[in-house]
């Protein structure tokens, strides 16, 4: 089902490609699939939660050149707010399952072999709980940026809480906002959690977030909306894609 996806993904990208430039341009495709090798040494400094947040900086986490942004703790050792990323196994929350917010929060629900590593974002509301965007393309100045999409699912908690507290007309949503110049873009949003009549419908596997309307943009801000507060505002992200033109 995830290669579908990747394929369905890849297609985004192309369909939001530029046509050929000036010769002192460069276009290519980012495709952030948070899959660390060894090379980079990062699973080793997952630790033992499985959790990995940018001790250094505490800015976030780089792959090329995209940041996903966190707000950490001031011994930068924790995150307050943002992304995270995380090395989890996934597992599909099924009735009975008693969830363990201490882990389950940053487990994805989707089957083990999903995804090594992905990342989780936790929208923890307070200004000085959160960074001050989301998603930062750094050559944003040197042309443009065209976002094509991502894979979202929830947490094995946050599914486990639906299941209990939601009833009919609730919903989780996700919002992405895209920014450029201080001004938005366009704006994208999509239900993760539904219930109608009495039944919850929570996403099993990772589904594809369609991103191209938010054009071209140099940050993407999330936003995750519960309709009940038992209800934790976080979803997990993997394979993100964007189409970069530079001019030179």
């Amino acid at each position: 089902m995830k290669k579908k996806l990747v394929v369905f993904l890849a297609a985004m990208m192309a369909v939001s490609c530029f046509k050929d430039g000036p010769t002192n341009s460069h276009q290519y495709n980012l495709f952030a699939t948070f899959e660390y090798v060894n090379d980079y040494d990062i699973p080793a400094q997952f630790g033992e939660d499985s959790l990995y947040v940018n001790d250094i900086t505490g800015l976030g986490v780089i792959w090329n050149d995209v940041a996903f942004l966190h707000k950490l703790s001031d011994d930068k050792k924790t995150a307050k707010g943002g992304f995270i990323l995380s090395c989890l196994k996934g597992n599909v929350y099924k009735e009975g399952y008693e969830a363990d917010p201490a882990k389950d929060l940053y487990r994805v629900n989707a089957p083990a072999d999903s995804s090594r590593t992905y990342m989780v974002f936790v929208d923890a509301g307070a200004e000085d709980m959160m960074p001050a965007h989301d998603v930062e393309f750094f050559n944003d100045q040197y042309g443009t940026c065209l976002v094509a999409g991502c894979f979202v699912n929830v947490p094995v908690y946050v599914a486990f809480a639906a299941s209990k507290e939601f009833k009919d007309g609730d919903a989780l949503v996700l919002k992405a906002t895209g920014l450029r110049d201080g001004k938005v873009t366009a704006e994208k949003s999509m239900e993760l959690i539904t219930c109608t009549e009495g039944k919850v419908v929570i996403p099993e596997m990772w589904k594809v977030f369609d991103l191209k309307e938010l054009g071209d943009i140099q940050y993407v801000d999330f936003d995750v909306q519960s309709s009940n507060p038992k209800v934790p505002e976080v979803f997990c992200m993997d394979n993100f894609g964007a189409r970069v033109s530079l001019e030179y």
